[in-house]
């Protein structure tokens, strides 16, 4: 997962709100992840495919912190997200919007 990379939601990821935090579960790994209010706009923004780079981009409009930092903790929060099959990569070649077949 890098600066460069194309990210969507795993189509198999069920979630839900409890006490005020976004709880995913991948029904293909049976992991979950208990998402806290930036993970939680993260997520919220893969509800559309996403550029990482134009993701961080935009999460360092809406919070306080340096862009590297942001960077950082993003590209790690969705690299976990990926490990636990919550979100999956988009292939170059596949546009951002285009479904996997």
């Amino acid at each position: 997962m890098n600066i460069s990379s194309k990210v969507r939601r795993s189509a198999k990821v069920l979630e839900a709100e409890v006490d005020g935090e976004i709880v995913l579960m991948s029904a293909v790994s049976g992991s979950y992840c208990g998402l806290d209010d930036i993970g939680a706009e993260v997520w919220r923004r893969l509800a559309k495919p996403a550029a990482v780079g134009e993701l961080c981009a935009a999460l360092a409009d809406v919070f306080d912190g340096d862009a590297a930092t942001i960077e950082r903790e993003t590209i790690g929060l969705l690299q976990q997200m990926a490990d636990q099959k919550l979100i999956e990569p988009i292939a170059d070649r596949q546009p951002v919007g285009a479904s996997a077949a």
